[in-house]
Protein backbone atom coordinates (compact mmCIF):
# COMPACT_ATOMS: atom_id res chain seq x y z
CA UNK A 1 0.00 0.00 0.00
CA UNK A 2 2.95 2.39 0.97
CA UNK A 3 4.53 1.48 -2.68
CA UNK A 4 1.01 2.05 -4.70
CA UNK A 5 0.48 5.67 -2.55
CA UNK A 6 4.14 6.53 -3.36
CA UNK A 7 3.68 5.67 -6.91
CA UNK A 8 0.57 7.51 -7.55
CA UNK A 9 1.97 10.60 -5.38
CA UNK A 10 5.25 10.60 -8.09
CA UNK A 11 2.48 10.14 -11.08
CA UNK A 12 0.73 13.25 -9.25
CA UNK A 13 4.22 14.98 -9.22
CA UNK A 14 4.96 14.28 -12.86
CA UNK A 15 1.39 15.53 -14.54
CA UNK A 16 1.28 18.57 -12.23
CA UNK A 17 4.89 19.17 -13.55
CA UNK A 18 3.95 18.77 -17.42
CA UNK A 19 0.73 21.50 -16.96
CA UNK A 20 2.99 23.75 -15.37
CA UNK A 21 5.73 23.33 -18.74
CA UNK A 22 2.39 22.84 -20.98
CA UNK A 23 1.29 26.24 -19.60
CA UNK A 24 4.37 28.71 -19.95
CA UNK A 25 5.07 27.12 -23.59
CA UNK A 26 1.31 28.07 -24.24
CA UNK A 27 1.96 31.71 -22.34
CA UNK A 28 5.17 31.81 -24.50
CA UNK A 29 3.50 31.54 -27.43
CA UNK A 30 0.67 34.11 -26.45
CA UNK A 31 3.27 36.78 -26.27
CA UNK A 32 5.17 35.88 -29.27
CA UNK A 33 2.08 35.68 -31.28
CA UNK A 34 0.97 38.69 -29.54
CA UNK A 35 4.52 40.59 -30.57
CA UNK A 36 4.32 39.42 -34.07
CA UNK A 37 0.78 41.17 -34.80
CA UNK A 38 -0.11 42.90 -31.68
CA UNK A 39 -2.94 45.07 -33.31
CA UNK A 40 -4.82 41.94 -34.31
CA UNK A 41 -4.85 40.86 -30.48
CA UNK A 42 -6.06 44.51 -29.36
CA UNK A 43 -9.12 44.24 -31.43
Amino acid sequence: MRKERRTLRMREERRALRMREERRTLRMRRVRRNWMRPEKSRS
